[in-house]
């Protein structure tokens, strides 16, 4: 009598709805924002600085794209300033594509909901990498994505806080992936989480970056546990921050500039805040000194690069029109009480 089969194995499938339950509930949760047209209380309250500065650069790097337009000189500010430099601004971050497809309210919701489940989808595979059963990792994908400070951010509509926040947790999975990788070079994963840096490098607020690299520091030196030598982490650790500063130059080199060509980056470079990590603020701050040249005269210092050049020389139309009269008078920047403004 010829043997009995053995029955095929089976793939449990417990747990498996946790990480798409997490997800519908992200998705309820945001959904009455969604139906409801505008952006005050749906979910922003009526004065804040994402109703008043972060939606209006989504709108200007929207409209500046679709007329065809480098998106890096803003003359509707102080006298134009070079949002290039403006690491919040997101000029080069490919999720901008949702605002040429949605309308302007729809698509800066969308935005945050989408990066919010991105982060707590990104959280979950990090924690799974760990050894979390499938419902653990869906606990922690929860509570990254509706935590209280995403809460808050969501609310205040600081899109520039809730989008690199939400990379963090890729990066650090795919540092962990590779230390546990048992191959001689794990170039895959390296590739993968410094295109994961790059991004995030792109994606707005540069603290969230900070944050990023501590704790992949913090991982390096004592991730023993994880897997492989000190010597091979700190191999991975450098490839992957040289990676990730290789695709987010792309905005790093333009904040650098401007931060050299301010007034205060200087202050900061001279007082040594910037050695002692005190300035490192400053690349986060709009850049108003560049508007105070003469009509006619906007160019970058020699040293500058490509980017400023074309933020600058995109200014020569628009400055007489734009900076007052006593501004492009004084060079000190400092303008009297009773100074006219003619042309604004």
């Amino acid at each position: 009598m010829p043997p009995t089969p053995a029955a095929p194995p089976t793939v449990s499938r417990d747990g498996r709805w946790c990480l798409p339950g997490v997800l519908s509930v992200e998705i309820l949760l945001f959904l009455p924002s969604l139906l409801t047209r505008g952006l005050i209380r749906a979910p922003l309250p009526k004065i804040s600085e994402a109703t008043s500065l972060f939606y209006p650069w989504q709108i200007f790097w929207r409209d500046e794209v679709l007329g065809g337009r480098w998106p890096f000189w803003n003359p509707f500010i102080f006298g134009g300033m070079p949002m290039v430099g403006e690491p919040q601004a997101q000029t080069f971050y490919p999720g901008h594509l949702l605002w040429l497809i949605f309308a302007g309210d729809t698509a800066f919701k969308l935005s945050l909901l989408l990066h919010i489940m991105l982060g707590s989808c990104l959280m979950y595979g990090l924690v799974r990498e760990l050894g979390a059963s499938r419902f653990g990792a869906s606990v922690s994908a929860l509570v990254f994505g509706l935590h209280g400070q995403m809460v808050a951010f969501v609310h205040a509509g600081w899109i520039h806080q809730v989008v690199p926040m939400t990379w963090a947790p890729g990066v650090i999975w795919m540092l962990c992936r590779a230390f546990r990788d048992t191959g001689r070079w794990p170039g895959r994963t390296v590739f993968a989480a410094g295109a994961l840096l790059g991004l995030q490098i792109m994606s707005g607020h540069p603290e969230w970056v900070r944050y990023t690299l501590f704790i992949a520091g913090l991982l390096v030196l004592g991730g023993r546990a994880i897997g492989r030598s000190l010597i091979s982490r700190a191999a991975i650790g450098a490839a992957v921050v040289t990676l990730g500063l290789l695709i987010g130059g792309l905005q790093l080199l333009p904040v650098a500039q401007a931060t050299l060509h301010s007034a205060r980056g200087r202050d900061a470079l001279a007082s040594g805040q910037v050695r002692t990590g005190a300035g490192l603020p400053l690349l986060t701050l709009p850049l108003p000194e560049l508007a105070v040249a003469a009509p006619g005269s906007v160019s970058p210092p020699p040293a500058a690069s490509r980017w400023f050049r074309v933020a600058c020389h995109a200014a020569n139309d628009e400055i007489v029109a734009l900076v007052p009269e006593a501004v492009v008078d004084d060079p000190d920047g400092d303008v009297d009480d009773d100074a006219t403004t003619p042309g604004i």
